[in-house]
């Protein structure tokens, strides 16, 4: 049995958005739904050792995205690779964001947020030096992410960025950014 798979694989590595979009969508659905089938085939298998044994090739992509780190993509690719490690609890790429935000590379947002919400500890004073860096009158939203970043991380507020929010930051926005960190 085969599937003809040439046309959503040709389509997944397009460089139109609006054919690589729906044709990833579509993957990612067909790929549920075989996995999906595939673990109930155990459930009636009448060889569940065989059974089992198939199931455990169906593998994961984390080998795929840990190798991606080592190829010759831009850093937002690695960045959002390393992330997705991060989202199925692999520390694979945690070095590689760390050395992203050390050198001011990648989606800066994007990185603090997944490395907050995995509890990388190691990341907080790089956040907190970002922080110290921020342009709070014009981008208080990205100030707030920082924060919230931090706080995940369980870090104090330093002294020195509270004055220095209380100083530069703009209301409404001040009085957010102060609350959203908390007493």
């Amino acid at each position: 049995m085969s599937l003809d798979l040439t046309g959503l694989v040709s389509d997944m590595q397009s460089a139109d958005p609006l054919r690589q979009g729906p044709a990833l969508k579509e993957a990612a659905r067909v790929t549920k739904a075989l996995t999906s089938e595939a673990v109930k085939a155990l459930a009636v298998s009448p060889a569940p050792a065989a059974t089992a044994d198939q199931l455990s090739s169906f593998g994961s992509i984390e080998p795929l995205l840990d190798s991606l780190l080592q190829q010759d993509v831009n850093c937002e690719v690695k960045s959002f690779a390393a992330t997705l490690l991060l989202h199925f609890g692999s520390k694979a790429g945690v070095d590689y964001l760390l050395g992203a935000l050390r050198r001011g590379e990648g989606p800066t947002l994007h990185i603090v947020t997944w490395l907050g919400k995995a509890g990388v500890t190691e990341a907080a004073e790089l956040i907190e030096e970002i922080l110290g860096r921020w342009n709070l009158q014009l981008d208080p939203y990205g100030a707030a992410t920082l924060i919230d970043a931090l706080k995940k991380l369980n870090v104090t507020l330093p002294a020195h960025l509270r004055a220095r929010i209380q100083a530069e930051a703009t209301d409404p926005y001040r009085a957010s950014l102060l609350t959203l960190w908390g007493p």
